[in-house]
Order: structure tokens, then C-alpha cells, then sequence
């Protein structure tokens, strides 16, 4: 979709570059991911 200011939401660069164009739903799960990784 667009990029709007809607949908939109900062980020450093380096979540922005792993994200690339993943969906929401497949970001959530990496991060997640992530989440579980250190717990």
C-alpha cells in the first residue's frame, strides 16, 4: 500500500532496512520472534 502519515511509524535504521516489505502481520512475528529468542 501507500505510505502515509497514517500508516506510518518511526524506526531506526536498522529495524527499518530487516523490515523491508513485510507485512504487518510478518514483521509481528518476527519481533515475536525476537521476543522469545531472549526470554
Amino acid at each position: 500500500g501507500r505510505s502515509t502519515k497514517d500508516n506510518l511509524v518511526p524506526c531506526c535504521k536498522a529495524c527499518n532496512t530487516k523490515k523491508k516489505n513485510a507485512l504487518p502481520v510478518e514483521w509481528e512475528e518476527y519481533m515475536d520472534h525476537l521476543a522469545t529468542k531472549k526470554a
